[in-house]
């Protein structure tokens, strides 16, 4: 694919196709798009599986449709039958092509978030809670460049301009009119909607085959039959309390360490680096110290994982984490990683946390270091056993965290592209 690079003009693209020239229009999204009325109906009335007519909820736009929603492919939830069919009726239904924007957030860069609907077909799709309705009504229009034109960054900083709002942000139907958008011809928005587009399904690909490696991982890990409601006698493995395969060393900090938290996708990782600033006290005198291959437990909800979340350290040298959390060493780093790589999985994190954990008046957690390592798992005590389940699991890992690299990388490549192929 050629590209053409040009001097900054503010009415021409910085990256552009080669047979293309000449300046974009500029124009009002009010001159562009006319306006229908959307419905204010909450989560409460919607259903997942049934129903007659769908409805696009601001939330979804936010979390989990993409910017072309193939409405035959993707989950788009039903008005349940709570609500009368009078009160439905009245919205325009939805056609390919028309953009669906989400009017309020409590996320700064999501303000405006739109995304563009094609493939509707018979299905009969409203547009809900906190979102506008968008038609192009003009004859300059190719299928999926008004979506990929709302997520250059150019169109989103105007709509964060004039968003407004202090804990939840917003943008009404008269503010979104004002904004002015840049636009080729019909033929130039066609060459890049494919582009983009092209890329897009580069990405689902991708995505998919991380899933089926994440799924791969899982069904590994479930066959090992860690869980003790899994016990079969197996050799070299044993039904032992984890007091005996983890020791906690009460090692505290000299002053030296930095300090670090623990995170649900990354592990330990810097707490300046994770959270932007240090939380730790001035005093670090009775932080915890971890050592590379050290198991901690935090002790403390965070996503999915309620009860805390258990990690192993891979960091190389010696770091410090709050006193609050449990570290120990395992008998051998391979059995911490196996460890680390089953208490992954948010259910088998409550299974083996629940029973233990008690919650204070004030939804507070209370389980000491003695009690996370008085419950028996299933586990590998033959050292061999141990280094050849490790070693799987490790190589299943490098596979999933090269292929999110690879995603990461062309979705870097598509931002760029957003930023660059549109005025």
């Amino acid at each position: 694919m050629t590209f053409l690079l040009h001097n900054q003009n503010k009415h021409e693209p910085s990256i552009r196709f080669p047979e293309f020239e000449g300046e974009w229009e500029t124009i009002l999204i009010k001159d562009k798009f006319d306006f229908y009325s959307t419905n204010s109906f909450s989560r409460s009335k919607l259903d997942k599986n049934n129903g007659k007519v769908q409805n696009i909820h601001y939330g979804d736009i936010h979390t989990k449709f993409p910017c072309i929603v193939n409405v035959q492919k993707e989950k788009i939830p039903y008005i349940n039958k709570s609500v009368p069919e009078n009160k439905i009726n009245k919205f325009e239904y939805c056609k390919d092509g028309d953009l669906i924007i989400a009017d309020a957030s409590e996320d700064y860069d999501d303000i405006g978030k739109a995304i563009e609907l094609t493939n509707i077909q018979s299905n009969k799709i409203i547009s809900g809670l906190h979102t506008l309705l968008l038609r192009d009504k003009t004859n300059n229009v190719s299928p999926f460049f008004n979506g990929y034109l709302f997520q250059n960054e150019s169109v989103k900083k105007e709509i964060k301009i004039k968003a407004n709002g202090i804990s939840v942000l917003g943008i009404s139907k008269k503010q979104l009119q004002q904004i002015r958008i840049t636009i080729p011809l019909k033929e130039e928005q066609e060459k890049i909607a494919k582009f983009l587009s092209q890329i897009d399904k580069k990405i689902s690909l991708m995505e998919k085959k991380n899933e089926c490696l994440i799924n791969f991982k899982k069904h590994y890990i479930q066959n090992l039959n860690i869980s003790p409601r899994n016990f079969k006698v197996k050799y070299g493995w044993k039904l032992i309390k984890l007091n005996k395969v983890l020791k906690e060393h009460k090692l505290k900090s000299t002053g030296q360490e930095e300090v670090y938290s623990v995170s649900v996708t990354e592990g330990l990782i810097n707490q300046v680096q994770h959270l932007g600033r240090s939380f730790s006290a001035n005093n670090t005198d009775n932080y915890n110290v971890v050592k590379i291959g050290d198991i901690v437990y935090t002790k403390s909800p965070t996503g999915d994982f309620p009860l805390g979340i258990i990690k192993q350290s891979h960091i190389d040298n010696n770091v410090i984490v709050s006193p609050l959390y449990g570290v120990f060493k395992p008998i051998t780093v391979e059995l911490g990683y196996i460890l680390e790589n089953y208490f992954e999985s948010p259910v088998n994190c409550y299974n083996y946390l629940h029973p233990i954990v008690q919650i204070g008046a004030k939804h507070t957690m209370n389980i000491t270091n003695s009690i996370f390592l008085s419950k028996e798992l299933y586990l590998p005590i033959d050292y061999e056993e141990q280094k050849s389940i490790a070693n799987d699991l490790y190589l299943i890992n490098k596979k999933i965290n090269l292929m999110k690299e690879k995603i990461n990388s062309i979705r870097s490549f598509k931002k760029y592209l957003l930023q660059n192929m549109f005025c």
